[in-house]
C-alpha cells in the first residue's frame, strides 16, 4: 500500500516544506499570479494525499480509518475549506462593499 511507505511520507513532507517556503514570502494583497497558481498547485498535491489514504484506510468504517486520525482530520478540514473558499466569491467581486 503507497500510503504506508517512507516515500509516500518524505514526499507529504517535502509538499508541506516547500508550501511553508511559499507561504513566508505570499505577502502581497492580492498575490501575485505566481502564488496563486501554487497555491492551486499545493492544494491539488494535498487533495491527492488525501484521496489516496481516504481510498486505502477508508473513511469511516475500519480501526485504521482515515477520519479517526486527529492529523488526518487536520488535513480533511483545510482540504475542504480551500474549495469552500474557492467557490464563494471573489476579493473583486464587490460583495460585502458599502456602494456610495
Amino acid at each position: 500500500m503507497i500510503i504506508k511507505t517512507s516515500l509516500f511520507d518524505n514526499i507529504s513532507l517535502v509538499v508541506i516544506v516547500a508550501n511553508s517556503v511559499v507561504m513566508v514570502f505570499d505577502t502581497e494583497v492580492p498575490p501575485p499570479p505566481f502564488f496563486v497558481l501554487a497555491d492551486n498547485i499545493f492544494l491539488i498535491l494535498y487533495t491527492i494525499e488525501a484521496t489516496l489514504k481516504i481510498i486505502g484506510l477508508g473513511f469511516i468504517i475500519g480501526d485504521g480509518a482515515y477520519i479517526k486520525d486527529p492529523w488526518n482530520i487536520l488535513d480533511f478540514s483545510i482540504v475542504a475549506i480551500s474549495y469552500a473558499a474557492m467557490s464563494g466569491p471573489s476579493e473583486d467581486s464587490g460583495a460585502g462593499t458599502v456602494p456610495g
